[in-house]
């Protein structure tokens, strides 16, 4: 089971992408396949390299190299984070100890809005970049569940819904699956449909595939997160999130953390 992210943490300071930059009347028109990868990072397998809790550092890795060209390496988050000799670390925490390094300036929450779901919210993140050529992959923290690495070992390509006993699971216990950060850098069609293309760190030769329905069962679970990076100045009125009052209460019990975390 992929570990190293620990289980991601709501927070009332996240800045929300959509609502920052200006909210959509209707679904854009999407190019068909969409690229923000190929800089220099390449397809790496975390395990083979020593760090089998260091998904974080990786993923924000790759962020950092799409979106300037300037290959940056997990070994150097790790020496800041420490992510993977603790067994796991956070999402959030990963992404600060990232923009302190310099690799970006600001990162973004990226939530659906009233007419984009999850999976077209991702894609419009990432395109909305374009005009400032910046390549925006969003790193995500979800469960890896054990469907997924089933489907992986047999060497597929697309990943399924998790199985009804899988969301059952997570939903009673958010524990009952590792947690991990791994990163979407694009789109594609696949196999006739057009899917999000994704990097998990564990080593397999071509990318993965995570179809529109998936995307949108996984990230309506609790604490799912998705994030984008960027080197532009922040508007004038940047957006904060708006957490459920449990979560608001949760995270001011807390004092900023509430729980999100990734492996």
């Amino acid at each position: 089971m992929i570990r190293g992210l620990k289980r991601p943490n709501l927070k009332r300071t996240d800045y929300d992408l959509h609502p920052t930059f200006g909210t959509l009347a209707s679904v854009p028109t999407f190019p068909p396949t969409y690229d923000t990868g190929g800089q220099g990072f390449g397809l790496r397998d975390q395990n083979a390299d020593g760090q089998p809790f260091g998904c974080t550092n990786y993923s924000q890795a790759e962020l950092a190299t799409d979106l300037t060209g300037i290959v940056r390496k997990p070994l150097d988050l790790e020496a800041a984070t420490q992510a993977n000799a603790r067994g796991g670390y956070h999402i959030r925490d990963s992404l600060d100890a990232a923009r302190k390094l310099g690799w970006f300036k600001w990162y973004f929450q990226i939530n659906p809005t009233s007419v984009l779901d999850y999976f077209d919210a991702i894609r419009y993140a990432q395109l909305m970049g374009a005009p400032n050529h910046e390549r925006r992959t969003v790193t995500l923290g979800t469960p890896w569940f054990a469907s997924w690495q089933t489907a992986i070992n047999a060497g597929k390509r697309i990943m399924p819904m998790p199985t009804p006993d899988e969301l059952s699971a997570i939903a009673r216990n958010v524990n009952a699956y590792g947690w991990h950060n791994w990163v979407i850098d694009g789109w594609a069609p696949y196999s006739g449909v057009v899917t999000l293309r994704a990097k998990s760190w564990q080593g397999q030769r071509d990318p993965i595939y995570f179809p529109r329905e998936v995307i949108n069962v996984v990230m309506a679970l609790k604490y799912t997160v998705a994030y984008t990076p960027t080197m532009l100045d922040a508007p004038n009125h940047v957006r904060r999130i708006s957490l459920p009052l449990f979560d608001l209460l949760m995270s001011f019990i807390k004092g900023l953390p509430v729980i999100r975390y990734y492996a």
